[in-house]
């Protein structure tokens, strides 16, 4: 059986998740296409999460570009703070090691200065996000995240309090001692355009 950490969420539409995961045998990341009811077992228990492991009897990949679980699935452990934060640091490479290269997945470790832009609604009416960062010497602006957690949590806000919650956090990632992890993916549309953004974004 495999064992998959799951490492970032995103919703991709209405109750349905694209959820990266990665396989701590092969060394590999697995990405997978959820329903919100995949995320438990008929008894409802929870079975994928974030920083959890997930045993499963088998995985497949039916196409391109995501994979499908096959057989028994069950969340066997969560990971630590501490344990994650080891995870993340032996495996992040810097921005621009990732943005110069053709991988689609890329840990990236930021630092502060991280300014948050003001949370915008797209033209389906769906809330987006973008942060500049700095990795390294390098400073990005205007990166997007997909991150379900970040964006539930703008979500839940009234527009009215976006300026305070900004400074707040923006304040939070300059003094605090946590560290910043970011998941990078690389999408490939179907016209073979691409366009990288954070599914994502961890503060240990």
């Amino acid at each position: 059986m495999a064992e998959l950490l799951t490492l970032g969420i995103s919703e991709t539409k209405r109750k349905q998740f694209k959820i990266i995961t990665y396989d701590l045998q092969d060394k590999s990341f697995v990405p997978l296409l959820l329903n919100k009811t995949d995320f438990f077992d008929k008894e409802g228990n929870v079975i994928w999460d974030l920083f959890a492991i997930t045993k499963v009897e088998n995985y497949k990949k039916p196409n391109k570009y995501l994979y499908e679980v096959e057989g028994q699935t069950q969340l066997v452990k969560y990971l630590t703070k501490s344990e994650m934060k080891d995870f993340f640091d032996e495996r992040k490479i810097k921005a621009k090691r990732f943005f110069n290269s053709r991988k689609v997945y890329g840990i990236v470790q930021a630092r502060a200065p991280i300014i948050l832009h003001y949370p915008q609604r797209d033209q389906n009416g769906r809330l987006t996000h973008r942060i500049d960062m700095i990795s390294g010497l390098d400073r990005y602006e205007r990166i997007l995240i997909k991150d379900y957690r970040w964006l539930s949590y703008w979500e839940k806000l009234p527009s009215s309090l976006y300026e305070e919650k900004i400074k707040k956090w923006e304040t939070f990632f300059t003094e605090s001692d946590k560290s910043i992890y970011l998941l990078f993916y690389r999408h490939t549309f179907s016209n073979g355009n691409q366009r990288a953004w954070i599914a994502g974004f961890h503060c240990i």
